[in-house]
């Protein structure tokens, strides 16, 4: 088809910026980190983020169905000497599309004449829920539940067949790209044997290119156990697909498929994340392993759940990463971009079958943020409580907390936002039982509270509930600010009252265990409704944020990647 670019060259330039567009270094050639590898575990990275690469075609593939046509498109134009498709290109890979939500709260369409998909490409373009709905009614009563089960698990790319759907298994879809990536693992498997890191590899090459969910099963197990220098992941976590999220809003279809015993799955967004596991990093979080433990202890309502980790804690692993390559869903820069994870997700079968999970986390990704603007909006008494690396400590009891509390929750478009606002309950609510147990002083407590809510305060308000993570941030400050957690001093600076911000985040915590305990999705809205908010203050503090911070978007610089690209090449 033919695209229309939508951005003049004047807005192209702004957005493609300095200023504007942050770019992020990944691990690079020269580091000690790479230099000190062998030949060996090179050309095994060098498969590996081959690899890779193909998972990210695949995405692009999954994303938008004109994703590949418009990059053969501007590579073109760029051949031409068209400066406003060059332009446009650096935006589109750091952003991996067409569109995308910036900070100051505005939506890029990269083309005039392609809208934004419902739900990516996981469904036929012109499919509206309601149609969705009347056709699996249909199918219902034609019994067709085999049919059915597979349109609604989550590694299935749903097409039109008749006046009917059919779901198209991934590893079918996708063949050309998991065929190349699984035969890339296979070769980095066979330089690293008899070693978990080839055992993983192996079986993770195998569930690329063979349609049995036992082989995810058992190559996720191996990855969440792994512990190698060496770190690599095959990411698949649901974010993007409101069409399947639609029938949590439909009682009578759910009880059908109820009992048809259908379950139903949001689509795996793909991504793949290439980097080399940091030792001090990961000593540190092994050294810190309690923290979950003492997390779950003082989860609410613990006698209406089992808690998702045993008495000994070993089946949580977390890694510390130096990132080479973030690709496909994981290194989308949208308004932010991935810091850390937590792996596999509730709806896998290896954590439904034997509950391994691990935490893996992106030193880049947090080594660089934004501090200046700090001292424009914190008051000057609190200063010394804003500290980076309090913010990872942050993000640790964050991931944790996803492993903890109710599983096989279903509320529909509002799954992640209550999900992600546990998490964060999770970082929040329970510093004093982490002072009182040792693993952080209170004014280390008090230094995660500032600096993991600070930034909460952000440029705009979200565009859409489909901004998971940006809308609950939203409902945690207006919580915060009503229960006067947080106030302003006469210079109209922030000033915390720590002892109320864990006590409201344990409030809150109480009342999204209760809601995911519901499994409702009507709940849901109403307590998102009720908090999603923003206020008079969050508008004061936008303005400053705009004036003092100029960036829209980010962008990830991997040159370690694109290097090894050549290096297996030659």
């Amino acid at each position: 088809m033919e695209f229309e670019l939508n951005l003049s060259l004047k807005e192209l330039k702004m957005r493609t910026s300095k200023i504007r567009l942050k770019r992020l270094k990944m691990l690079d050639t020269e580091s000690k980190e790479f230099q000190k590898l062998n030949e060996t575990q090179k050309q095994i990275l060098a498969h590996l983020v081959c690899a890779s690469k193909y998972i990210e075609i695949a995405y692009y593939r999954m994303e938008n169905k004109h994703n590949l046509e418009f990059q053969q498109y501007l590579k073109k134009e760029i051949e031409k000497g068209n400066e406003q498709a060059r332009l446009t290109s650096i935006l589109y890979y750091a952003q991996k599309s067409m569109f995308s939500p910036d900070n100051d709260g505005n939506f890029i369409e990269l083309v005039k004449n392609i809208k934004a998909p419902f739900a990516c490409n996981f469904y036929p373009q012109d499919l509206t829920v309601t149609e969705f709905h009347k056709i699996l009614n249909k199918m219902l009563d034609e019994n067709k539940v085999d049919e059915v089960q597979k349109i609604l698990t989550q590694h299935t790319i749903v097409e039109r067949k008749n006046d009917e759907l059919v779901g198209i298994e991934y590893v079918d879809y996708f063949k050309p790209e998991f065929s190349k990536a699984g035969k890339e693992l296979s070769q980095a498997s066979n330089l690293c044997p008899e070693t978990k890191l080839g055992e993983f590899l192996n079986y993770q090459a195998l569930a690329l290119t063979q349609n049995d969910q036992n082989l995810d099963c058992i190559a996720d197990t191996l990855w969440a156990k792994l512990d190698d220098k060496i770190e690599f992941t095959v990411v698949r976590e649901s974010y993007n697909d409101p069409m399947t999220e639609s029938l949590s809003n439909n009682q009578e279809l759910q009880e059908r498929l109820k009992q048809n015993d259908i379950k139903f799955y949001a689509k795996d967004t793909l991504g793949a994340r290439v980097g080399l596991v940091n030792e001090k990093g990961t000593k540190f979080l092994h050294e810190n392993k309690k923290i979950i433990s003492i997390i779950a202890k003082n989860m609410p309502d613990l006698d209406k759940f089992t808690q998702a980790i045993n008495e000994n804690n070993d089946k949580q692993n977390s890694v510390d990463v130096d990132i080479i390559y973030l690709a496909g869903g994981v290194g989308a820069c949208q308004c932010g971009v991935t810091e850390a994870e937590n792996l596999p997700n509730d709806d896998k079968l290896s954590f439904i079958t034997n509950g391994y999970r691990k935490n893996e986390y992106h030193r880049q990704i947090r080594k660089q943020r934004r501090t200046k603007v700090i001292n424009k909006i914190l008051c000057t008494e609190q200063l010394e409580y804003f500290n980076t690396e309090a913010d990872h400590w942050g993000v640790i009891c964050h991931e944790n907390t996803h492993t903890l509390g109710p599983k096989n929750v279903k509320l529909g478009q509002y799954t992640a936002i209550i999900e992600e606002n546990k998490a964060d309950m999770g970082a929040l609510a329970f510093t004093p039982e982490l002072q009182k147990a040792g693993i952080f002083t209170e004014h280390q407590c008090k230094q995660i509270l500032c600096s993991y809510l600070l930034p909460y305060f952000t440029k705009s308000k979200p565009h859409s509930l489909a901004q998971a993570h940006a809308v609950q941030r939203v409902m945690i400050m207006h919580k915060m600010l009503v229960g006067g957690a947080i106030t302003f001093n006469q210079e109209e600076k922030v000033v915390f009252d720590f002892p109320k911000v864990s006590n409201i985040a344990k409030e809150m915590m109480k009342e999204l265990i209760e809601i995911q305990l519901s499994n409702s999705s009507k709940k849901a809205e109403e307590y998102i409704n009720k908090h999603f908010i923003w206020t008079d203050d969050m508008e004061k503090m936008a303005v400053i944020l705009r004036k003092n911070s100029k960036v829209l978007n980010l962008a990830l610089i991997e040159n370690l990647k694109d290097y090894l690209l050549s290096y297996k090449a030659n």
